[in-house]
């Protein structure tokens, strides 16, 4: 039997089994059957782009997020010492979180930069359908109007729902709190 005579049940089946990045470097423009069956395992599965190498970043950022970005439900980045300034490429090649229309999870690793995370937070916007928002193992200095910022931001967003907050903050002065009380966040770790 040919692979691409599989139906469509067992070919999702199949890609549960491949890293996210390999599947879209797989079979990304393949054909249009492909391209579907991409969009509907991506509706409900994660592109986590943690730990890859920059070469496939960047093929993934310039030749697949272009297409797969607008279905996303989860995106997963990291600026660790394998993956240093991935997050800062990713808007280097023009993506913000606007084009992940669709994104209802995303969670970032090893953010280091003030700025890096200020820049995140800052485009988030009402229409968000986020209802995920991770940040874990991130260390960043903050003074308290800096930090109260960043945390309203968080807590303006009408769908989210789990929020998990793992900062090792050295901040000039004691942690505050947000100064809006969030209306949808049932699960809060800080």
């Amino acid at each position: 039997m040919n692979f691409e005579q599989l139906v469509n049940d067992v070919l999702l089946d199949f890609f549960e089994y491949l890293p996210s990045v390999e599947l879209l470097r797989s079979f990304s423009h393949l054909n249009y059957r492909f391209n579907s069956l991409l969009i509907s395992h991506f509706r409900t599965h994660d592109l986590n782009m943690q730990s890859i190498s920059k070469d496939n970043f960047d093929i993934i950022c310039r030749e697949h997020l272009p297409f797969i970005a607008p279905y996303l439900n989860g995106l997963r980045l990291s600026d660790d010492d394998d993956t240093p300034n991935q997050i800062n490429n990713l808007f280097s090649y023009s993506f913000s979180l606007n084009r992940f229309i669709q994104l209802k999870s995303l969670t970032l690793y090893h953010i280091s930069s003030n700025e890096m995370l200020k820049q995140i937070v800052v485009q988030f916007n009402c229409d968000s359908h986020l209802i995920r928002f991770n940040i874990i193992n991130c260390h960043v200095t903050f003074d308290r109007k800096i930090l109260r910022y960043i945390l309203n931001c968080i807590c303006n967003l009408p769908k989210l729902m789990f929020c998990h907050l793992d900062m090792h903050l050295s901040s000039r002065g004691n942690f505050c709190l947000p100064s809006i009380r969030s209306k949808s966040i049932e699960s809060l770790w800080i």
